[in-house]
């Protein structure tokens, strides 16, 4: 039986909303470097597929990042520093 609610750490909860989002989003981030650093230099004939896949890993990381800060009232000032 499936629930409306969403479940602690996911988008919408009440309960560190976001968190999970954020840790896969950086999980994501973490494989996409593991990739180019494998490749051990940026000439491979992958590098634009690799400099492309961590460019929208980034992305998808940096907007799970705002979420988690803004809707768990976090400090932007004490992030940034």
């Amino acid at each position: 039986m499936s629930s409306d609610e969403p479940v602690p750490y996911g988008i919408g909860s009440g309960t560190w909303p976001g968190l999970s989002r954020l840790a896969a989003d950086a999980a994501q981030v973490a494989r996409a470097a593991r990739g180019i650093i494998g490749t051990g230099n940026d000439t491979d004939q992958d590098a634009a597929v690799q400099r492309e896949s961590l460019q929208d890993e980034l992305g998808d990381l940096r907007a799970a990042i705002d979420y988690v800060i803004g809707k768990n009232a976090l400090d932007w000032g004490a992030v940034n520093k």
